[in-house]
């Protein structure tokens, strides 16, 4: 399957949005540098006028400030894990991503991502190489761990009743990853590649309103 078709039509729709809000919330430079969108060019205006009125123009942003307010707002207490959570995996939660993320932390990069860009998704994966125990676990660093896709990287799902209910059947997440393509040791060449997790309930779409 080739990378265009990874991309669903939701995906697509929702990419305009997406830019404008980003562009918003990177501020004034991220408008100047599209000013052909948010500032357009009149028609008698001369090429020089027109870029000294971007170079003037400013733009109070306060759409950053209320998302940071709103932010603040929703953890002005920070929260606590409740009594269903096991004792045993409260301490991996500390480092709940494996690249030191405190989970309240982590939640607060998720509500604000669903904020911002109207939704995301957090996948819970691990390790495929088996241990014997908790304390090889430990050791080998080989426990789940919390992963945050932000909007733009979702770039398709699909729903399918499943047990007579709207289930997620499929997901696909982008990625970007660098991958070494020549030299060594200090001269090693990378390049930055997007890649595709796709995550998918095997189903017999003839009867999937009955499995």
């Amino acid at each position: 399957m080739e990378a265009k078709d990874m991309y669903g039509e939701e995906w697509e729709e929702a990419v305009p949005f997406w830019k404008k809000v980003d562009d918003i919330l990177e501020g004034v430079n991220a408008l100047r540098k599209h000013c052909d969108e948010y500032l357009p060019q009149f028609p008698a205006e001369h090429p020089d006028v027109y870029e000294d009125r971007v170079k003037a123009a400013t733009f109070y942003n306060a759409y950053r400030d209320t998302l940071d307010s709103i932010s603040g707002l929703m953890f002005r207490r920070p929260p606590t894990l409740g009594e269903d959570v096991p004792a045993k995996i409260e301490p991996d939660l500390e480092n709940c991503d494996l690249q030191g993320t405190h989970w309240v932390v982590f939640s607060q990069a998720m509500f604000r991502e669903r904020v911002h860009h109207g939704y995301c998704a957090v996948a819970v994966d691990a390790p495929s190489t088996p241990v014997e125990n908790r304390a090889q676990e430990i050791a080998l660093g080989r426990r789940p761990y919390w992963i945050l896709y932000e909007a733009p990287a979702i770039v398709n799902f699909r729903f399918v009743p499943i047990n007579q209910k709207r289930q997620l059947q499929m997901i696909v997440f982008k990625e970007c990853a660098s991958i070494p393509t020549g030299g060594m040791g200090a001269f090693m060449e990378w390049e930055e590649r997007d890649l595709y997790r796709v995550w998918e309930i095997p189903v017999f779409y003839e009867s999937a309103d009955r499995i």
